[in-house]
């Protein structure tokens, strides 16, 4: 018989800021898997993540009636162990550097010109070096290849990466599947050491001028309109 979700409660022990998601989802008789996106917060520098749990509220349909069911996940969890790592590293780097768009410069039918500011903290004891930058499933990035392709120094704590970002694809379904069109990996290694992996963050502005760029571009109406 057909279940509802109503609710979908993440209990995460070794992220802070995980959020219990309202979502209608019917889980089909026939045993197919529904995907509910629940933000999980963000992982400590531990070495793997605490036994997890997630409660979800359900009624069978037709009933009124619901329960509140807690279920155990998997147990080690290696999708928690990696998303603990990612976190870690991110923030491992945020503490030696600080990462940036500068201003941008609309190109037109060729995109929009930007910069990476990559910039070392007070905290940093060392050299950091920028390995890679990379687009997403909606915007390729162009830049001269360098190997790495920036570095800072207690002698030049900041530099700039120079860029052009154009869109990669232009079909409505990527702009209404999109999950998260402004996350630009990075690769970044602190004195000498494995690469880390980083996002660059996007302010308001950072996002404005990309998605105006994009949807000019690809003929795709304003968000909103």
């Amino acid at each position: 018989m057909p279940v509802w979700i109503s609710r979908v409660e993440p209990d995460l022990p070794s992220f802070e800021g995980e959020t219990p998601v309202d979502t209608p989802a019917l889980l089909p008789p026939n045993g197919l898997r529904v995907d509910v996106t629940v933000p999980y917060g963000t992982g400590g520098c531990v070495a793997a993540a605490e036994p997890s749990f997630v409660t979800v509220v359900a009624r069978v349909e037709g009933d009124t009636r619901t329960q509140r069911v807690r279920l155990p996940l998997p147990h080690p969890n290696e999708l928690l162990n990696r998303l603990l790592a990612d976190d870690c590293a991110a923030e491992t780097v945020r503490k030696s550097v600080t990462l940036r768009f500068g201003d941008w410069t609309d190109l037109g039918a060729d995109g929009v010109r930007g910069s990476l500011v990559v910039e070392r903290t007070a905290a940093a004891t060392g050299t950091a070096r920028l390995h890679s930058f990379d687009g997403n499933v909606m915007y390729r990035l162009a830049y001269t290849v360098a190997n790495p392709l920036a570095e800072v120094t207690a002698a030049a704590p900041v530099t700039a990466l120079p860029f052009v970002a154009s869109p990669l694809r232009c079909d409505l379904h990527a702009f209404a599947e999109v999950k998260k069109p402004f996350e630009f990996p990075v690769r970044i290694s602190l004195d000498g050491g494995e690469q880390l992996y980083s996002t660059v963050p996007v302010d308001d502005d950072d996002r404005k001028a990309l998605d105006t760029m994009l949807r000019r571009n690809c003929g795709v109406p304003p968000a909103g309109s």
